[in-house]
């Protein structure tokens, strides 16, 4: 699984590839309504931040961009109240 950045249109663009079910599965957030995902990203985000979430289903050769708002952020790993848990973003999917 792999993600970049780049800047599209004031709007920062993330890719997340998803190898399999499994994998989609790992990256869903059910806490958020109607629909979350979780992208690990190490770059800065703020709360209600409009992105686009580049998803590619390599199972099925697809490619899907989502449009979203960043709901929920976990910040640095490194602290020590966060040693398990990646750094990224929850991404609320509103298109």
């Amino acid at each position: 699984m792999s993600h970049t950045i780049q800047q599209a249109e004031q709007k920062t663009v993330l890719t997340l590839d998803i190898s399999n079910r499994v994998d989609l599965h790992a990256h869903y957030m059910p806490f958020i309504q109607p629909g979350g995902l979780f992208v690990p990203t190490d770059k800065p985000h703020t709360l209600q931040e409009e992105v686009i979430v580049q998803v590619n289903l390599q199972e099925y050769k697809k490619k899907l961009p989502v449009l979203g708002k960043v709901f929920w952020i976990n910040p640095n790993a490194s602290s020590s109240d966060n040693q398990h848990k990646k750094q990224g973003i929850g991404v609320q999917l509103v298109g």
